[in-house]
């Protein structure tokens, strides 16, 4: 939250401070997570939520971490020149399956055929499993060389997952007295803003408390506990509008820091 509240002010040009959890000292009512409040007085009211996008998403993360994301920090299979992308499926690893084998034979097939990967987007099928995969390859110029990891063809139960988190959280939000009002949505798994942008304009109908919050943030967590890194992704109102990048640690006492930021001009 305090992460969020940093960046919210270098990219709005604020002061905000949070000042109160009201969710922690207000124990009676249902209460939003945190009021921040700047040099003028202006408070600001954030209610946060951790979302899993589909079933079975916690099950799935652990074992996309143990498989996949220890191929991120080995340097080796990184290819000069380039930034490689690997997007297997949600669910790739099936029930029954060896981790650790899993993992070490696909890193046999990286090391062997990364640099035969064509450039730009291609499905690549990995050999040597003793079940089916095939995933989205990315091959872009890059000026050190990166791997990065994430995960594809997320089931379709977003909506569902989103009227969840606002017939939750809406309520709350709106009845806490404030001069500005923002939701804050957590995604451990990356999915495209816009898609939750026009998730969010399908449900405005049904939502009517909707046209009373300011904003809808989306924070990209996937990353942070590897890399200390998150993305704050502006999607409510009139789409995606702002995208920041905040490096803060996973339990280190040091601040927030700001790292790169934009707003996208709006057709």
């Amino acid at each position: 939250m305090e992460t969020f509240v940093c960046g919210y002010n270098r990219v709005v040009n604020g002061s905000f401070r949070i000042c109160d959890w009201p969710d922690v000292t207000e124990r009676r009512l249902p209460a939003v997570e945190a009021i921040a409040k700047d040099n003028q007085s202006r408070t600001l009211a954030v209610e946060h939520t951790l979302m899993q996008p589909y079933a079975g998403e916690k099950e799935d993360t652990n074992k996309f971490r143990q498989v996949f994301c220890s191929l991120e920090s080995d340097q080796s299979l990184r290819l000069d020149g380039y930034d490689i992308q690997l997007w297997p499926p949600v669910g790739a690893i099936p029930k029954g399956i060896s981790w650790r084998n899993a993992r070490e034979t696909i890193e046999f097939w990286l090391r062997r055929n990364r640099k035969n990967f064509p450039a730009g987007t291609s499905v690549q099928r990995v050999l040597g499993l003793n079940f089916e995969l095939s995933m989205f390859v990315k091959k872009e110029p890059h000026s050190e060389g990166s791997l990065t990891v994430g995960r594809s063809t997320v089931p379709n139960t977003l909506k569902e997952v989103i009227s969840t988190a606002l017939d939750r959280k809406l309520r709350k939000l709106v009845a806490t007295n404030a001069d500005k009002r923002i939701l804050l949505l957590e995604m451990e798994i990356p999915i495209d803003e816009q898609i939750i942008a026009q998730t969010l304009e399908s449900l405005s109908g049904s939502f009517t408390d909707l046209k009373n919050i300011d904003e809808i943030w989306v924070v990209d967590t996937f990353l942070w506990e590897r890399t200390g890194t998150c993305w704050f992704k502006k999607v409510w109102l009139d789409g995606v509008s702002t995208i920041f990048e905040m490096f803060a640690p996973s339990g280190s006492s040091e601040l927030p820091v700001f790292v790169k930021g934009r707003e996208l001009i709006l057709s």
